[in-house]
């Protein structure tokens, strides 16, 4: 089965090849399936023998008002279309045989939103019932089919009892006191987070990622966002120099916080970032370079510094500078 892609970045070579050998899936946007109906290349070639047996519309709590009316008439147009395609194989069948060869389109609509309003007094059962009849009803205003021959898969919210044994406890498990450098001392903390015996030995035939998120809460008990934080740290106490860690930052003295600095040395206005380039990229890039942009003009500003990971080789140079900004 063959899958492809239409849209605005489609090439004219594959342009041309999809209409040579349309695809069994073709994914596209309501704005591409216009130009396809309106570009004579595209609608005789890739429509071509009624190839178009499903129309699957995503998101279609969306497809309301003005937009709700073009889609309706986009469906429509499909439609009338393939009523009229181009048939190169066996254009005259047997009345017997029309149906099978000229199969109706079949509208499908998909939505995690899409609901009818809850009424007083009706039962669960009732419920259901009035919920079905406003999405076949909307979906046949939509897309112009019969409501008789819709069909509603929901779900129901079911009730479910959590055994004793699997309740979380009434507080969170401490995972005591450890080095976060010490491997031996990890493993012993995860132990017990994980409630299993300090002498398990790892199954070779799990997931290393499993235990991230164990992993994950152990640095947020030392007070460190990230293992590239961690390694900086290391890097700040072996030379002497001890900030403090995920400290929230206010443009004024006793102002509202409006970032957390993973170190800093606020009675100085320090605030130092660790960015990890695989998550400080696109829109996270944008709002930290802002955030960090309206520190530097603060009055009285910050000493804003950000490292990465090629920073840790500068070594005790890169802490001998932190230490004389924390005292200078």
């Amino acid at each position: 089965m063959s899958v492809a892609q239409y849209d605005r970045g489609t090439s004219q070579a594959e342009r041309e090849a999809l209409r040579r050998n349309p695809p069994h899936i073709l994914l596209t946007n309501y704005m591409m399936l216009e130009y396809l109906l309106v570009r004579p290349a595209d609608r005789d070639g890739i429509f071509a023998n009624h190839r178009c047996r499903y129309l699957v519309l995503d998101e279609i709590h969306t497809y309301r008002g003005t937009l709700g009316a073009n889609i309706a008439l986009l469906v429509r147009r499909l439609q009338a279309h393939l009523r009229r395609a181009r048939q190169d194989w066996l254009p005259q069948v047997p009345e017997t045989e029309h149906a099978r060869r000229y199969p109706a389109l079949v509208p499908v609509g998909t939505s995690a939103t899409i609901k009818s309003l809850a009424v007083a007094g009706l039962s669960p059962e009732e419920t259901r019932r009035q919920r079905d009849e406003d999405v076949q009803g909307f979906f046949a205003r939509l897309t112009g089919a019969d409501p008789a021959t819709i069909r509603v898969f929901g779900e129901d919210v079911e009730e479910i009892t959590i055994p004793a044994e699997a309740a979380y406890p009434p507080r969170p498990t401490d995972p005591g006191h450890f080095d976060p450098a010490d491997p031996e001392g990890v493993r012993l903390a995860l132990c017990r987070l994980a409630g299993v015996p300090a002498n398990v030995t790892a199954d070779p035939g799990r997931r290393p990622g499993r235990a991230r998120p164990l992993a994950r809460s152990l640095l947020h008990a030392a007070g460190i966002g990230s293992p590239l934080e961690l390694k900086f740290l290391h890097l700040f106490e072996a030379h002497g120099f001890h900030p403090a860690k995920q400290v929230p930052i206010a443009l004024t003295p006793g102002g509202r916080p409006i970032t957390v600095a993973d170190f800093a040395v606020p009675e100085r206005r320090l605030a130092i970032y660790v960015d990890g380039a695989s998550v400080h990229v696109g829109t996270n890039l944008r709002r930290d370079r802002l955030i960090r942009q309206r520190l530097a003009s603060a009055s009285p500003p910050w000493r804003v510094v950000e490292l990465r990971a090629r920073d840790l080789g500068e070594g005790a140079g890169l802490v001998a500078r932190f230490q004389d900004a924390a005292i200078g």
